[in-house]
Parts: C-alpha cells; structure tokens; sequence
C-alpha cells in the first residue's frame, strides 16, 4: 500500500496532525521510495 501521502491532507484535517510531522512523514516516506515521489 502507498496511500500514506494520499491520506494525509485527510489526516491533517481530521486529527490537526502537525505540519511538520506531516512534512517529516513525507520525507520519510521518500526516502524509503524514491521512484514514488508525489508530483
């Protein structure tokens, strides 16, 4: 599964997840899957 970048406007808006935790999870996130980056 590699909905987590899909789901996390969701999440900020839901649960007012921290910006800079989302901006971490995304860095993470490409760091683990280079060839998915969004955009």
């Amino acid at each position: 599964m590699d909905c987590s970048i899909d789901v996390a406007p969701f999440l900020m808006s839901n649960y007012g997840i921290d910006l800079d935790f989302l901006i971490k999870h995304t860095e993470h996130y490409e760091q683990r899957h280079p060839h998915r980056r969004p955009g």
